[in-house]
């Protein structure tokens, strides 16, 4: 169970993911990229907070750093056996519109989620 200030922080992270700034969202997405790296993280807060949409938007963003993370981060909520939340948020159109995106690290990391979505039988 999260304590009370590390839900108040997921939520303020995924509330940066939808803002204007362009640096509040890069941090936020590098940030709940960063928290994946702990053995213990799972996806759980993210989702019961609704911040698998959020992390779905970044997936467009203009910034490929954004991209990229964004498509990290859902591999690590896959990785953790919830790649149907994942699909449950309609990331399937804007994962394959980026199997060809302009930046590479982009495009191997979208390409890494698809795979292990469909490996775990989620399309």
């Amino acid at each position: 169970m999260s304590s009370r200030i590390e839900r108040e922080l997921f939520a303020t992270q995924i509330h940066y993911l939808l803002g204007d700034d362009d640096d509040d969202r890069l941090a936020a997405i590098e940030a709940l990229v960063t928290r994946t790296w702990d053995p213990a993280w799972d996806p759980d807060e993210l989702i019961g907070q609704d911040g698998i949409p959020a992390i779905v938007t970044c997936l467009d963003d203009r910034d490929p750093r954004v991209r990229s993370a964004a498509a990290e981060l859902l591999k690590a909520v896959s990785e953790h056996g919830e790649g149907d939340s994942v699909v449950l948020a309609d990331a399937l159109p804007s994962l394959a519109r980026h199997t060809h995106d302009d930046d590479d690290i982009v495009r191997r990391k979208v390409n890494e989620v698809l795979a292990l979505l469909k490996t775990q039988g989620c399309f």
